[in-house]
């Protein structure tokens, strides 16, 4: 898992959240420990986005293959092997895509899957100040 610039770095556990894997690898205190989660805004402020390599097998040239998540929280876009294969914008909903043919290479961890997750605040601010009504919120709330 990665921040937006890549600087920040840590090994993820997939179903997972950001904070945790962030905690596990030491890159950040207890969240909830006295104030620590108002130094810790950065963190749902910013994008992430979890990847592996996997192996795929040899397929059938006609053959059907499809990804299916359970939750993508809440806004993200996935890619295999570079390729943007669907967008999520609703983290209660079950999303499956099917994969264009050819796109998975036969191999041992030939193949890259992302998913790269958008600040929903941000995403969310962003779509407000299209409308002539500002959206009423907190200073402390802003993304920038």
């Amino acid at each position: 898992m990665t921040s937006s610039n890549g600087s920040v770095y840590a090994p993820a556990v997939v179903p997972g959240e950001v904070h945790t894997a962030l905690l596990n690898a030491g890159v950040i205190p207890e969240p909830y420990f006295q104030f620590n989660e108002l130094a810790l805004k950065w963190v749902a402020l910013d994008n992430w986005t979890f990847s592996r390599k996997f192996s795929a097998p040899a397929t059938a040239p006609n053959a059907s293959t499809f990804l299916q998540f359970d939750g993508l929280d809440t806004i993200a876009s996935v890619r295999v092997n570079g390729e943007l294969v669907g967008t999520s914008v609703n983290s209660f909903a079950r999303w499956e895509v099917d994969l264009p043919a050819g796109l998975l290479k036969d191999g041992v961890d030939t193949n890259t899957i992302s998913v790269a997750f958008t600040c929903a605040q941000c995403a969310g601010q962003d779509a407000a100040a299209k409308y002539p009504v500002p959206l009423r919120e907190f200073r402390a709330n802003r993304c920038v």
